[in-house]
């Protein structure tokens, strides 16, 4: 019964991910304060059943409180994705670190762990639909975080090397309304 409650929840997770990769939904734009929600996600990360015992999830606050224009349930399923990805690759004396800063007439957030980093080769394929290297992954977290973040006129990039950790970079424009319409 185990084995069969295990694979179903694998296979609910592989439906509901190619759903979300298959039809994208109208944007629910508000204005954010970057801060705060970084602040609850960062609430949520601390208690996830997914972080290794003993790991740590630290929020840094921006130097000023950017504020920008998002649909707040979409850039939290970013935000959870990322943190996901980071705590599959930590043990339990990893740190991530949840940063904002600003650039210009953008925000970046950052996303960085001490997990055991991504291999050079697969390095070139992180984000394509259906690339994994878990065991139960559908590959499809990544691409979906992307598809978002281009959605709202931003860019996600992916620094890594193997034994040193992974970076992830979300750029967001301060003001987002007019892109996130257009898409």
């Amino acid at each position: 019964m185990e084995l069969i409650s295990r694979e179903s929840a694998r296979l609910n997770r592989f439906v509901s991910d190619l759903l979300n990769y298959s039809r994208e939904r109208d944007l629910a734009l508000e204005t954010l304060s970057v801060d705060d929600e970084l602040a609850s996600v960062g609430e949520l990360l601390s208690r996830h059943p997914r972080r290794p015992e003993g790991a740590q999830v630290v929020i840094r606050r921006g130097d000023d409180d950017a504020s920008m224009r998002g649909d707040r349930e979409q850039l939290r399923q970013v935000w959870l994705n990322l943190a996901i990805n980071a705590f599959e690759a930590m043990s339990s004396s990893s740190r991530l670190v949840v940063r904002q800063r600003a650039d210009g007439g953008r925000v970046v957030i950052e996303f960085e762990d001490t997990g055991t980093g991504i291999a050079v080769d697969d390095l070139p394929r992180v984000g394509q639909p259906f690339f994994t290297t878990k065991q139960g992954g559908t590959g499809l977290g990544l691409t979906i975080a992307s598809r978002i973040v281009e959605r709202h006129g931003g860019t996600l990039t992916v620094e890594s090397a193997p034994g040193r950790g992974t970076i992830v970079r979300v750029g967001l424009p301060v003001e987002a309304a007019q892109v996130a319409r257009a898409a």
